[in-house]
């Protein structure tokens, strides 16, 4: 499951992005105030989030630990390396906030699926 999780992320980060002379936006929110203007800001935005949900949920399912989030947050600061030193894409610090937004928000929904089963077996 999280492997599956992985390459899907992967495919979706790094697969058709065109090469440029931009290499690294580093401004946090840098995008904020185009936001809600911008129709392709705000579903990059969405996206860079909700693709990181599955992978923080398998992550706390499989490991029972809320520090899982930080696994996130790596595999995000390896794709941003990987658009960086490759020119695909550009490594943004805004989605590696997102995705590891994504990741905690998976593994939140992890606890709380624990949690409610936990409850009604009890």
């Amino acid at each position: 499951m999280i492997g599956n999780d992985v390459w899907i992320i992967f495919y979706e980060t790094l697969m058709f992005r065109e090469t440029g002379n931009t290499r690294a936006n580093l401004v946090l929110f840098s995008y904020a105030d185009t936001f809600f203007l911008n129709w392709k800001v705000r579903v990059d935005t969405i996206n860079n989030v909700w693709l990181f949900i599955p992978f923080g949920t398998g992550l706390y399912v499989i490991f029972k630990k809320k520090k899982v989030w930080i696994a996130a947050l790596l595999l995000s600061v390896a794709i941003e390396l990987i658009q960086y030193f490759t020119g695909l894409g550009i490594a943004e610090l805004d989605d590696l906030f997102g995705n590891t937004l994504g990741g905690v928000i998976g593994v939140g929904v992890g606890v709380a699926v624990f949690y409610v089963f936990n409850a009604i077996d009890s």
